[in-house]
C-alpha cells in the first residue's frame, strides 16, 4: 500500500501479479496498458499460449467486475464482518478471496493449499476437534430466528478441510492465516428437511449417471441434530510449493452479464444459444444431460447462477455440476429452472426434443435412466441412516417420486422409439 496526494492506495493483484489500484475515495482501476505488458511478462501464469487483447479485457473485466460487486451471492456480509471485526472492503476482500478467486489486495497469497487425497471417497464424515457452536458460525443469525437460505445454495456457506487423521477421514475449520480449505461446507438451512441429504444422494447419482461432479460428504456430530452438507471445491489447486492456485471461474449469470431478472427468466433454448459461442461441444452436449438429468430427480433449481464455467485462455469449458437437490418433495411443482417453450413444467417427450434436436439422442438419455436406476439405492445407502424412522421415510419418499420420473422417461422413448420404426416401415411399403 501507499499513499498519493493524501489517499490511501491499494495494490491489485491477480494470480499473484499487481493488475491495479484500489482505494475507498475511487473505483478500482486498472490499468490497461500495464495489464497488457504484465501479461506478457507473466504469460506462464495463465492458462494459454499466446497475448490476445479480447482474452486480457476478459480478465479485467472479471477482476472489475468482482472489485465493484464487492460481496458475491451466497456470502453474507455481516458474517463476514463479524469474523474480521470490520466493515470496511479492504479489511473483507482477502477473507472473500477466500471463496472466490484469485484476486486479492495489497499482498499475494501465500497460503497453503492441501488436495483431498484420492483414497478419500464420498461418505459420512466425522467432525474432529471443533465445538459444533463454531462450526456452524453463532454470528450467522440462526440465534435471531432467521435461517437465510436459497434452495440448494445458502448464505451461510464456508470453507473447511477435510483430511486423513490417525486412518479417520475428519472435518476441521481451517486456519485461514496459513491455509485455504479443499472444501466448501453449507449448514442446514432448516428451510427444506434434510436438504443436505437430499443433495448428496442426487449428485453423487449424478455421477454414476456419468456426469461430472466433485466428491461429497455429509458431516455428523452427536452433538448436533442435523447433518451438514460438504463438497470438495474444484477451480483450484497447489503449486510445486503448496500455495494455493486458482482457476478463473464464472457463472452462467456472469457469463451473460445477467441481471437479477434475466437470471431467472431465461429460456433453456437462448441460454444454449449463448453457450454455443462459448463452449465446445463436448461440454455443450454434457451440459444438455445435466439438464435433463435435474428434470429427471426433480430439481427445478438448475438456473444460469447455478452451472460454473472455467475460463481457460482461449475458451470456457463446463464446471463440474453442483447444487442439485429433488424439490418436487417439498412441493415445487415446476419441472425445469430454464424453460422449454415458454414452459417450467413439461412432459418428458418435450425434453427429449429439446435435447435431440441440439445432439443428445435419445439413446444416451436411455442410458442416463438406466444408471440413475441401477445406482439409486447405492447412492441412498451411502448417507441415508435407516435406523431413523423419519429418515428413512423421507428418502424413500424422493426414491419413489425419482423412480417414477425415470420410468416415465423410459418408456416415452420406448414409445417414441416404437412409432419412429412403426413410420419407417410404413414408408418403406410404399
Amino acid at each position: 500500500m501507499f499513499r498519493m496526494e493524501g489517499r490511501a492506495i491499494h495494490t491489485i493483484f491477480y494470480k499473484g501479479i499487481p493488475v491495479g489500484e484500489y482505494s475507498t475515495e475511487r473505483a478500482p482501476f486498472i490499468r490497461m496498458e500495464d495489464f497488457e505488458q504484465i501479461y506478457a511478462l507473466h504469460i506462464d501464469r495463465f492458462d494459454n499460449e499466446g497475448k490476445f487483447e479480447a482474452e486480457i479485457r476478459l480478465i479485467l473485466t472479471f477482476i472489475q467486475s468482482f472489485l465493484e460487486t464487492g460481496i458475491p451471492e451466497g456470502i453474507r456480509r455481516d458474517v463476514l464482518e463479524t469474523q474480521t471485526q470490520s466493515k470496511n472492503f479492504l479489511d473483507l476482500v482477502n477473507l472473500i478471496d477466500e471463496f472466490t478467486s484469485d484476486i486479492s489486495i495489497d499482498k499475494t497469497d501465500q497460503r497453503f493449499f492441501n488436495p483431498i487425497a484420492p483414497s478419500v471417497h464420498s461418505g459420512v464424515l466425522e467432525v474432529n476437534e471443533i465445538a459444533s457452536n463454531e462450526f456452524i458460525f453463532p454470528e450467522s443469525g440462526r440465534g435471531k430466528g432467521r435461517t437465510p437460505s436459497s434452495h440448494a445454495g445458502n448464505f451461510d456457506k464456508f470453507t473447511a478441510v477435510l483430511e486423513i487423521k490417525d486412518t479417520k477421514t475428519v472435518l476441521r475449520k481451517s486456519d485461514t492465516n496459513a491455509e485455504i480449505g479443499n472444501v466448501l461446507v453449507k449448514p442446514d438451512p432448516g428451510v427444506y428437511d434434510r436438504l443436505p441429504l437430499n443433495e448428496a444422494i442426487c449428485l453423487t447419482l449424478a455421477g454414476s449417471a456419468g456426469l461430472p461432479v466433485m466428491r461429497t460428504w455429509l458431516a455428523k456430530d452427536p452433538k448436533w441434530s442435523k447433518k451438514h452438507f460438504v463438497t470438495e471445491r474444484f477451480g483450484i489447486y497447489s503449486d510445486a510449493e503448496g500455495h494455493v492456485q486458482r482457476d478463473m471461474i464464472v457463472d452462467g449469470a456472469w457469463l451473460l452479464s445477467a441481471d437479477d431478472e434475466l437470471k431467472y427468466s431465461i429460456s433453456a433454448e437462448m441460454f444454449f444459444e449463448r453457450l454455443k459461442e462459448v463452449l465446445p461441444r463436448t461440454d455443450l452436449l454434457m451440459y444438455i444431460k445435466g439438464y435433463v438429468y435435474s428434470y429427471l430427480i426433480g430439481n427445478p433449481d438448475m438456473h444460469i447462477k447455478n452451472v460454473s464455467f472455467k475460463y481457460g485462455g482461449t475458451a470456457f469449458a463446463l464446471c463440474p455440476f453442483y447444487d442439485i437437490a429433488n424439490f418436487r418433495i417439498y412441493g415445487h411443482n415446476s419441472d425445469i429452472a430454464l424453460t422449454i417453450g415458454n414452459r417450467d413444467v413439461i412432459t418428458p417427450s418435450a425434453i427429449l426434443d429439446f435435447a435431440a434436436e441440439r445432439g443428445v439422442s435419445h439413446m444416451e438419455i436411455g442410458m442416463m435412466c438406466k444408471k440413475i436406476l441401477e445406482n439409486i439405492d447405492a447412492a441412498i445407502l451411502q448417507y441415508a441412516d435407516f435406523s431413523i424412522a423419519d429418515e428413512r421415510n423421507f428418502v424413500l419418499i424422493m426414491r419413489s417420486d425419482i423412480i417414477d420420473r425415470v420410468e416415465k422417461m423410459v418408456n416415452t422413448i420406448e414409445n417414441m422409439n416404437r412409432n419412429q420404426s412403426d413410420a419407417d416401415c410404413f414408408e418403406k411399403d410404399r
